[in-house]
């Protein structure tokens, strides 16, 4: 696996890393590989209402196909680049934005997510197991261990982009406010392939897609903490629950 002490830290507008060539070339193919199959299977209604993308949740029968990013080693490794102490509950999806697809709304993550149980030690559970829906909690079958979490760490993967130059949009725009919409942002990160962006989610992390002439893709996943340890860190914030 790899090591992250090479991966700086940057500080503004907030906490972030951004990395190039993250894995190895065969690695790197094999991750393609599934996500290519898992976009081609994935229904026009994966398409999120007023948001231009295909969104397909990944879970426990994705890991090989995607191998490493959902073992418990990586999720370890990506916490452990921004020093935080995560819960290993995962919600992750591929994400793909076809061509002339609109600027996204800017928003921060801090939202919360439903689990139908808690991730034992070592292991990880993957949001919609057992029937529990991420976003509101309600389930399939009665779960007497059904947990809420809040998202701490996003991890944004960016991957079949081939041939991206900066003209094609696509980027992640990350902000110091979202008082403008998505006019100014504080920096612009290119979705290049084989590149990873981190940051924690706080009230202030705020960050949007920005408009692509051509299909944009990566993979998405966020790791999660107690709603109690976030309130303490964040006494003044409610979390921003799901319309």
């Amino acid at each position: 696996m790899l090591n992250n002490s090479l991966w700086p830290v940057r500080q503004h507008p907030y906490r972030h890393v951004y990395v190039e060539n993250v894995f190895s070339d065969n690695i790197y193919k094999s991750i393609c590989e599934g996500f290519t199959l898992k976009c081609s299977k994935a229904a026009e209604t994966s398409r999120v209402k007023n948001y231009d993308a295909i969104i397909e949740p990944l879970g426990e029968p994705d890991r090989k196909a995607f191998y490493p990013l959902l073992e418990h080693k990586w999720l370890s490794l990506i916490s452990n680049a921004l020093g935080l102490v995560t819960t290993f509950e995962v919600d992750a999806a591929i994400h793909s934005h076809p061509a002339e697809s609109r600027t996204g709304w800017v928003h921060n993550d801090y939202n919360p997510g439903w689990f139908a149980r808690t991730a034992e030690e070592g292991k990880t559970i993957f949001s919609f197991a057992d029937g529990c829906r991420y976003r509101n909690g309600s389930c399939d079958a009665v779960l007497p261990e059904k947990i809420c979490r809040m998202r701490y760490l996003t991890m944004i993967f960016y991957l079949n982009n081939d041939g991206w130059v900066e003209e094609h949009g696509g980027v992640t725009g990350i902000y110091t406010t979202p008082a403008f919409g998505s006019l100014h942002p504080a920096v612009l990160v290119p979705p290049k392939n084989n590149s990873l962006l981190l940051f924690e989610c706080t009230p202030h992390s705020w960050h949007t897609f920005m408009t692509t002439s051509r299909r944009r893709n990566s993979i998405t996943l966020w790791l999660h903490r107690s709603m109690e340890s976030s309130r303490k860190q964040w006494p003044n914030h409610e979390p921003v629950y799901w319309s």
